[in-house]
């Protein structure tokens, strides 16, 4: 049975769609709107995850919520490699993905909440100031990071750079000039430059996440 992630490629489920390149599976991408009503969500989606939500994950009988829980899920199941060479950088991998999805994506949502991108998020310029301080704060502690290395973690690449990178990436936060982060500037660009990257873009979309 085919391996399916419903989602948006324009929201979370772009992460988990360039994990699962990562891990070199074969998967079908189901699109939905993220406005539509639950009852009107894909029936197949519904069957295995009432609630409807993007990402999901399924596999058969099998059915995963939460982007960065099914990032985890997928490279300790298909490429191991992606959670690093030992225990102890598996436990930084961990250590980065917590950091990305506590940290890092609240204040990316508050810049996006408020950026004034659609007139689902309107501008707050208080706010969104707010959200890009506290998000500039956590460049430099990725800047740190990075300092004489090519990777989070390891000598080669990990869920831990995907899970960073895909919310440095995103187009509202991406307007935060990076130029006083080079160890960043310099890591993103390798990021992006991977193929699995380049695959989970959203069509028509890309030359937004490649700023």
């Amino acid at each position: 049975m085919t391996k399916k992630i419903y989602g948006p490629l324009f929201s979370r489920a772009g992460r988990t769609n360039w994990a699962a390149h990562e891990c070199g599976i074969d998967f079908e991408q189901v699109d939905f709107s993220l406005k539509a009503p639950v009852d009107q969500r894909p029936a197949e989606l519904i069957a295995v995850n009432p609630a409807g939500s993007s990402p999901t994950y399924v596999d058969g009988g099998f059915a995963m919520t939460e982007s960065f829980a099914i990032g985890l899920f997928l490279a300790r199941k298909y490429k191991p490699a992606l959670m690093g060479d030992n225990v102890e950088e598996e436990g930084k991998v961990y250590q980065w993905t917590l950091f990305a999805a506590t940290d890092l994506e609240k204040a990316a949502m508050e810049m996006i909440n408020n950026s004034g991108y659609d007139a689902d998020h309107p501008l707050d310029a208080e706010q969104f100031a707010a959200g890009r301080k506290k998000y500039e704060k956590l460049l430099e502690k990725i800047n740190r990071a990075l300092e004489g290395r090519d990777y989070l973690v390891g000598s080669h690449f990990t869920l831990a750079d995907l899970h960073v990178a895909c919310l440095v990436s995103f187009p509202v936060v991406a307007t935060v000039d990076r130029s006083a982060y080079g160890n960043v500037q310099r890591w993103l660009q390798a990021c992006r430059a991977r193929p699995a990257f380049v695959k989970s873009l959203p069509p028509g979309l890309a030359p937004m996440f490649m700023a």
